[in-house]
């Protein structure tokens, strides 16, 4: 019997619906290569109630869905389900299959927040720089039984080396030329950058003479 509803449920999935504009939301990300990340997909939707959905997440070339052991890490929102039950599978290089059911048709609770997390790995190996990250062939069922698709979303996943604490300029060192940075932007003679973590080293949020003090500690280490 729960063979057939699944089956039952996989067909009407496939059927016609109508095509909508936005219903999830995920946020862009970062990782560094080797890096695992949970990365939450969101329903942004407070107008549909749903029982099941299926779509395909498709990865680029770097990026994997992380196991543990042999299993797909991926999981519904806890607060959101029912007896609900996700199933996911690897379709073919770079493309999973995410489907979530109920067996007694009931709908997640809540139109909008977290619906399920997946978490994503950057292989070791992977090429630094953005990329994209597409969540396509959406179909939604409402417990009525209407079946909603949605057009493809896409987000980015930015795969950038770990900060190397200390390396203000950038350029892959630590040293006085990074202390002559970090001295000039606190007295205004280079411009404060838009994103501070290289430069706030203590991570306090701010840049001051604390983080001079900080610095000098590093290079301290690095010359004994």
């Amino acid at each position: 019997m729960k063979t057939y509803r699944v089956l039952t449920l996989t067909l009407l999935l496939a059927v016609a619906g109508s095509m909508l504009a936005d219903n999830l939301l995920v946020e862009n990300t970062s990782l560094a290569p080797g890096e695992t990340r949970q990365v939450a997909i969101t329903l942004k939707n407070p107008d549909k109630t749903y029982a099941a959905f299926q779509f395909d997440l498709l990865l680029p070339k770097g990026l994997s869905i992380a196991k543990n052991g042999n299993k797909l890490m991926a999981s519904l929102d806890k607060d959101r389900k029912d007896d609900h039950r996700l199933t996911i599978s690897l379709k073919s290089e770079g493309k999973y299959r995410l489907m979530a059911y109920s067996d007694s048709n009931s709908e997640f609770l809540g139109t909008d927040g977290p619906l399920v997390y997946v978490t994503l790995q950057a292989d070791a190996g992977a090429a630094v720089g953005a990329k994209t990250v597409t969540i396509a062939s959406q179909v939604f069922t409402e417990p009525g039984g209407e079946i909603d698709k949605w057009d493809d979303l896409t987000f980015t996943v930015n795969v950038a080396l770990p900060l190397l604490r200390g390396d203000v300029n950038g350029d892959g060192f630590v040293n006085n030329d990074d202390l002559t940075t970090l001295v000039s932007q606190i007295i205004g003679l280079l411009p404060m950058p838009s994103d501070i973590s290289a430069s706030d080293i203590d991570g306090n949020s701010l840049v001051d003479i604390a983080d001079v003090t900080q610095l000098l500690d590093i290079l301290l280490d690095t010359t004994d």
